[in-house]
């Protein structure tokens, strides 16, 4: 089911850090500066981000069945969480995102709990954060959001994971996915207006939690089944060293439209959002330029725990 809401998500600024950029449609006469932000397409104004604008291999994209070759025996990221997942992580919102950083700097690595290995590599999951409606699309589909895990190598390299997340309707939680109900709780989300989420959402603010947070075990389906392509950042800088390799889940995460709505509650109330005029924070979709998308669907990992009520089969320590 493809459900379409203009709904809050995050940009990767722990990675970006840039600004003179924004979701809202310009004309080319911006300036690429806070008081004259440059839409989507004129990201390559901003200073700092001229890749934005030049570079072939953008991402997001759409991924359509005429582009996709199968490839069997394609080695997926195994998912690696020790000790449960991090029960420490920073909370960022401002300027209308909001991003769960487990690993800031290695002066302040809160957690290395949760990682990804690849090609004989460790990733680090450095934080997660959320694009509403989903970046990605499918035979031209979009989805109610997506989630990106974002995780680094010591060597330097990006490897981000993707998760389609489809809102469903329902008049109880039967919906709520374990992941959000974990954060809510822990981040101390309360009430159900957007000024009383709002206020316990502070930038930089440092959580502590009881039971450990694992987006791999709560945020991840059913099916290991994964999409990989070579792609950039989808907010500026957009491009890094090596570029970054993208895997993105084929199959989509249900989660309740109270959970959306929360974020969206949250969001709405920051002063400053760079969101666009329907609220949301989705980079289009760019050309392939020739590059491949390659199908792989491994058998599933082991897990260590059940997920949860919607998602999460990944991440035992394996």
């Amino acid at each position: 089911m493809f459900v379409i809401l203009s709904l809050f998500a995050t940009t990767a600024s722990l990675v970006s850090g840039l600004s003179g950029w924004t979701y809202v449609d310009t004309p080319s006469t911006c300036a690429g500066t806070t008081a004259s932000p440059c839409g989507p397409e004129y990201w390559g104004k901003v200073s700092g981000a001229s890749a934005c604008g030049t570079e072939p291999w953008q991402t997001p994209i759409n991924i359509g069945n005429l582009d996709v070759e199968v490839q069997p025996d394609l080695k997926v990221p195994q998912f690696k969480s020790m000790e449960g997942g991090c029960k420490e992580w920073t909370q960022f919102t401002s300027t209308g995102v909001f991003e769960v950083a487990f690993n800031v700097s290695a002066e302040n690595a809160f957690c290395d709990n949760l990682k990804v290995t690849h090609g004989g590599e460790d990733y680090h999951l450095l934080q997660m954060h959320l694009h509403s409606p989903s970046e990605h699309t499918i035979g031209g589909g979009v989805f109610s959001a997506e989630a990106h895990m974002v995780h680094l190598s010591p060597s330097g390299k990006y490897l981000v994971v993707g998760v389609l997340l489809d809102a469903t309707p329902s008049s109880d939680d039967s919906f709520d996915n374990d992941f959000f109900s974990s954060l809510w709780g822990a981040g101390g989300y309360t009430g159900s207006n957007s000024a009383a989420l709002f206020k316990n959402l502070t930038t930089g603010q440092e959580v502590t939690s009881e039971e450990p947070l694992n987006p791999y075990l709560d945020l991840t389906p059913g099916s290991a089944a994964m999409y990989h392509y070579n792609g950039s950042l989808t907010t500026p800088p957009c491009m890094v060293p090596n570029g970054v390799s993208w895997w993105l889940f084929q199959e989509p995460v249900q989660i309740s439209l109270g959970d959306l709505n929360k974020i969206r509650g949250s969001v709405k109330a920051h002063t400053g959002n760079i969101l666009d005029t329907h609220g949301g924070d989705a980079r289009p979709t760019q050309p392939l330029n020739g590059r491949k998308i390659y199908s792989a669907e491994p058998p599933l990992p082991p897990t260590t725990k059940k997920g949860g009520k919607h998602g999460g089969k990944h991440g035992g320590g394996h």
